[in-house]
């Protein structure tokens, strides 16, 4: 009955349309997670290296979460640019998150994004199943389910159009740029991109880390939005001559932001690892339940809220989060500091939330 189930939700996934514009997309997450692996050091490669699969599979778990219906969406950006911040370096806006909060109000917060202190509360989730990986073995499907989502969020501060209130360039007449810029030329050209990553270092602060990650960004903007609009020529029509003139005014961006990606996200995985007294990890493999399920659902279409019944959101929510060793895992939002609380366990019910505002 339940392979029957599996089946049926599978079916529904294939009818669906093209997914909502997400950081990078999935062939860029996952390339970035790949190559992040390559930069850890010795004690954690081998790990990481056995689970690659499984790794780079779930660096695209928190957008299928915005997808099926979670209020993730202000995790994966912040709008500089918006007037309450100021101007460049946005000094106005608090990087201390009941600081920020207190001036701003959580509305204004959830609206114009939580970047990263989402960041860090993963960074802790990842730092915390390191030191329990000390006490077992049993720990390891919580590193494998960590490690990635925690890096596809420093992921997203890396790309430019999420650290704009111009996210889309919809002020300037750019309307689209989003997607075409952050996930059609990776999928047409990646190929010709040439990325050389610097060696990671151990990153022990990843609010700050966001914080750099999307000021670098955010002064990249005009220059996307330049290329965007010489390559299509007050046309809007996107062909491949187009794609060809974007790429080629944006690669050097692109192959900036992305090997810059690629040292962070393994700076952090390393950070957490060195605060948890560097555990071994040893070099077997883990399976999360479910995973083969999760990969056919990653390498499908998106599912939407709007094709899919109440249940069927349910059932795909679950096995798309996947388990650890304790139950489904919690990676709802919680707390938003740099040292979060151990994650309560709740129910799947207590973890929905509200729909992505954006």
């Amino acid at each position: 009955m339940r392979t029957v189930r599996i089946a049926a939700l599978m079916a529904a996934i294939a009818l669906i349309g093209p997914p909502p514009a997400a950081a990078w997309g999935y062939v860029g997450h996952r390339l970035i997670m790949s190559r992040a692996i390559e930069l850890l050091p010795a004690g954690l490669k081998t790990f990481f290296t056995a689970n690659r699969g499984e790794i780079v599979a779930r660096a695209i778990d928190p957008d299928l979460w915005r997808a099926a219906g979670w209020e993730d969406d202000p995790h994966h950006y912040l709008n500089f640019g918006v007037r309450e911040f100021g101007e460049y370096p946005f000094t106005a806006l608090p990087h201390e998150y009941g600081a920020a909060v207190e001036k701003f109000g959580m509305a204004a917060l959830k609206r114009d994004g939580l970047l990263p202190w989402r960041l860090a509360e993963e960074f802790g989730n990842l730092r915390r199943a390191f030191e329990a990986l000390k006490r077992s073995a049993t720990a390891a499907p919580d590193v494998i389910l960590f490690a990635p989502v925690m890096g596809h969020y420093i992921q997203d501060a890396h790309q430019p159009l999420h650290a704009t209130n111009n996210y889309d360039g919809q002020l300037t007449g750019n309307s689209g740029v989003h997607a075409r810029f952050e996930r059609d030329l990776i999928e047409r050209f990646q190929s010709r991109l040439v990325l050389k990553p610097a060696r990671a270092r151990a990153l022990t602060n990843p609010r700050e880390a966001g914080f750099d990650a999307l000021l670098s960004s955010y002064r990249l903007v005009a220059a996307v939005l330049k290329a965007d609009s010489e390559a299509s020529g007050g046309r809007n029509t996107y062909d491949d001559a187009y794609y060809e003139k974007f790429f080629t005014r944006t690669k050097a961006v692109l192959e900036e932001r992305l090997a810059d990606a690629i040292t962070v996200t393994a700076g952090l995985i390393i950070g957490a690892w060195e605060q948890a007294g560097r555990p071994a990890a040893g070099n077997s493999e883990f399976g999360i339940p479910n995973s083969e399920f999760v990969r056919s659902f990653q390498n499908s279409e998106f599912f939407s809220r709007d094709h899919l019944s109440a249940s069927d959101r349910s059932g795909a929510v679950r096995v798309v989060l996947g388990t650890s060793r304790r139950g489904v895992v919690d990676c709802a939002p919680r707390r938003m500091d740099e040292a979060p609380a151990a994650p309560a366990r709740r129910t799947l019910a207590q973890r929905r939330s509200r729909r992505p505002a954006q």
